[in-house]
């Protein structure tokens, strides 16, 4: 694999690269504080979101400090490669559970909403956890294979030409959250469909639910998408044997690209987060008006 023809494009990708980390981290960090300094915004729900967020912002540190060796031309042991690709890999898992747990909570509140213990901040935790400790066990393979190791002008991540991991990872990673999201969306639906019949009564507030969760799986579906020139470089180099250097940083810098679109498009769906952003603005705004006034 070699090098771009310029090493301007090389800054000019390290740059955007950048910017796009340094945006995900701010709005991760500004949806927090947010829910966290809002006493309506205390939810389940949205402690999920958090947990979301704070993901979001590991996988984002991880994923600077693997790109910024790769610019500086760090010199790594393969034990140290491995450890690197481990929390790369377990980041990337935490960020795609934490959307299938916000599945697995909607799912509780509408079908399984008589077990009012599934339904505590207590048992909420207990599920963030939960995907923590899965997150981590199921990237062990990069840790403990041979299959990551120190390659000069490459990241420390999984070589694509070992296809079985790479396999597993994509599956693992992006396949399997997909899935349960997936089907958490059409458990709610057809129950959706089914109270429009019998209860009346609490059909706005399931409707509302089905709402939330149809807003996780089009915000999971914008981070899936971050993977198609991770499988398009995958195909063309098992294809043809060709390695192509700008799809190859592509596929590793469109995850940020992809979380500054979900995250700004998560304030645009959730209604709360945008009623509230509202009043923050509006007390902002008269905050500096009456400065002005008195000076």
């Amino acid at each position: 694999m070699t090098r771009l023809n310029s090493l301007v494009d090389v800054r000019i990708i390290f740059g955007i690269f950048m910017m796009t980390i340094i945006i995900s981290i701010t709005l991760s960090f500004f949806i927090m504080l947010l829910i966290f300094f809002t006493k309506t915004l205390h939810s389940p729900a949205n402690l999920l979101t958090c947990n979301t967020c704070l993901a979001t912002v590991l996988y984002c540190i991880i994923t600077a400090i693997q790109i910024c060796f790769f610019y500086m031309e760090f010199t790594f042991s393969d034990c140290w490669c491995r450890i690197l690709a481990y929390l790369y890999f377990a980041c990337l898992n935490m960020v795609s559970y934490s959307y299938a747990v916000q599945g697995l909570s909607r799912l509780f509140f509408i079908v399984l909403h008589r077990h009012h213990h599934l339904l505590h901040y207590k048992s909420h935790i207990i599920f963030i956890i939960c995907q923590i400790c899965i997150s981590f066990f199921i990237s062990l393979p990069s840790l403990i294979t041979k299959d990551v190791v120190f390659r000069p002008l490459c990241i420390c991540l999984i070589p694509s030409t070992k296809f079985i991991h790479v396999g597993y990872a994509f599956i693992s990673s992006y396949f399997i959250p997909f899935f349960i999201v997936t089907i958490i969306y059409g458990v709610i639906y057809y129950r959706v469909k089914k109270s429009s019949i019998t209860i009346r009564q609490s059909l706005h507030v399931i409707k509302r639910d089905l709402e939330l969760i149809r807003n996780i799986l089009i915000l999971f579906i914008i981070f899936l998408l971050a993977g198609i020139p991770s499988i398009i470089y995958i195909i063309i180099l098992f294809k043809t044997n060709i390695t192509s250097y700008a799809l190859y940083m592509l596929s590793v810098v469109s995850p940020s690209f992809a979380i500054v679109i979900e995250k700004i498009c998560f304030i645009f769906l959730n209604k709360e987060i945008r009623k509230e952003m509202k009043k923050l603005f509006s007390k902002l705004h008269l905050t500096r008006t009456s400065i002005n006034i008195i000076t």
